[in-house]
């Protein structure tokens, strides 16, 4: 593990969060004793955190950049700067509980993959939020038929979908991927904080993607700032929304199986978030109708997961990027 530990690059994104930073720092001694490199990129700030992140990284001895402003910009900033053959982000507060991120290396190499990524485990501060509501952790078990080896793209294309505008691939703290292929197929600009969803979409049907089961970081739940005042760029959350439904339009078209099963999904997904809410209200489940319409939702989101196949998606989509 320790030669793999040279292969491996942490990027340290810094915005707005001057208050966390040595705390931060300190969760990555035992990573830096491994003699892993680690970048601190740092967006200018109010607060002053780019300059408490420079001066945390001259004594540690690690490496800092001053980042163009921006989330992805800045992500991509960072790749760019990295030297290893492969990288995982570090975000503020989401501390790592092993050396878990070797493993997924390692898993990377043998498997000749791209992205490796692992369910993140809920953080101690976090009280109303939890991890255990996302995708990765929702459909863990399926995912881990297929741990630490690479996982079929028309499985893993269709649990995005199932999962709608959420991330499936969970938070990146928890994801190592090739350095090569971040610089390939950098994060989209213009999606504002949904550009790692955004690339999920784009990169899901094209990559070599590998599962770990075990939880390698924590997530914690925070305040988000605003990256961008630009206009143009609050585009994200309805342009990806539109592009979903474009392609739940597409997928439902059609008198096949396949398409059937998948239009019935989203009827009674529909159906279900009228009767509930999009974020169930109380004691939905005391209506049986409720539990009818979900079972009825998952069934047919099952059936379409069995008859998914990534030749269809292709057809549909080649290789063109969202736009």
């Amino acid at each position: 593990m320790n030669s793999l530990s040279k292969k491996l690059t942490i990027l340290v994104p810094v915005y707005e969060c001057a208050d966390d930073l040595q705390r931060h720092s300190e969760s990555l001694v035992f990573l830096r004793q491994m003699d892993i490199p680690i970048i601190w990129i740092a967006s200018p700030s109010q607060d002053g955190s780019d300059v408490v992140a420079e001066r945390l990284a001259k004594l540690t001895g690690d490496s800092f950049f001053l980042s163009p402003q921006g989330l992805y910009q800045s992500w991509n900033f960072g790749v760019q700067k990295v030297k290893t053959p492969f990288v995982t982000i570090s975000t503020i507060g989401d501390y790592y509980i092993n050396d878990g991120i070797l493993r997924m290396l390692d898993l990377l190499v043998r498997n000749n993959a791209d992205i490796c990524f692992s369910p993140p485990q809920d953080d101690m501060t976090s009280r109303y939020e939890s991890v255990k509501s996302w995708p990765v952790h929702r459909f863990r078990k399926k995912l881990a038929r297929f741990s630490d080896s690479v996982i079929p793209t028309d499985f893993l294309v269709s649990l995005q979908f199932r999962s709608g505008l959420d991330n499936l691939l969970g938070s990146w703290a928890s994801i190592v991927a090739k350095t090569a292929t971040m610089n390939k197929r950098p994060f989209p600009t213009d999606y504002a904080n949904y550009g790692d969803t955004a690339w999920s979409f784009l990169n899901l049907p094209r990559l070599r993607f590998v599962f770990h089961n075990d939880e390698v970081s924590r997530f914690r739940f925070h305040h988000t700032p605003k990256y961008s005042p630009n206009a143009q760029h609050q585009i994200h959350y309805r342009v990806l929304a539109g592009r979903m439904l474009h392609i739940n339009a597409k997928l439902a078209s059609g008198k096949s199986s396949f398409s059937l099963s998948w239009k019935k999904h989203l009827v009674f997904r529909y159906l279900l978030n009228k009767s509930r809410g999009i974020k169930p209200r109380r004691f939905w489940w005391l209506h049986i109708r409720n539990w009818r319409l979900r079972y009825l939702r998952d069934f047919y989101a099952t059936f379409f997961l069995i008859h998914f196949s990534s030749a269809h998606y292709f057809q549909m989509h080649g290789t063109r990027k969202l736009r």
